[in-house]
């Protein structure tokens, strides 16, 4: 096994660090947040790091319960585990460059995009793609790119 991961390590990492298969990552994706707090150096949360935080939670747990269409896996193993990043404290650029470190293939950002305009900047490490989607399209969204 540890051969195994080795090589797929080998094979499968970048500049930025591991950029793990689906297939094998240990988590499929991560939601990071950005504290709005922290660029205006105000005392306490803001109503918008609310929406924010409120917001990160509800696709964290939206993504935990999904589970893509893939007909030839079990659904044990297709299930869309994800994890949240919640040090609530550490700037989004700490939390975005230890995700791609960790080489999860999706990263899902809850900041600046969705204190405006209602969008979560969804990252496909391994085809370096990047859109902002409202969070009720991310479900759809991540099967259209696993189907091809």
């Amino acid at each position: 096994l540890t051969r195994l991961l080795a090589a797929i390590v080998e094979c499968c990492h970048d500049a930025k660090g591991i950029a793990w298969p689906e297939w094998v990552a240990p988590y499929r994706g991560v939601v990071l947040t950005s504290t709005l707090r922290r660029r205006r150096k105000t005392a306490g949360a803001s109503a918008a790091d609310n929406s924010v935080f409120n917001a990160a939670w509800k696709l964290f747990d939206d993504l935990n319960g999904f589970v893509p269409e893939q007909s030839h896996v079990r659904q044990c193993e297709a299930q869309f585990d994800c994890v949240l990043d919640d040090r609530w404290e550490e700037s989004v650029g700490a939390k975005l460059t230890e995700a791609e470190l960790i080489g999860y293939p999706w990263v899902f950002i809850v900041g600046k995009h969705f204190a405006t305009d209602g969008y979560i900047e969804t990252r496909h490490r391994p085809s370096g793609n990047v859109w902002l989607l409202p969070a009720e399209e991310i479900p759809a969204h991540i099967n259209r790119i696993a189907s091809g």
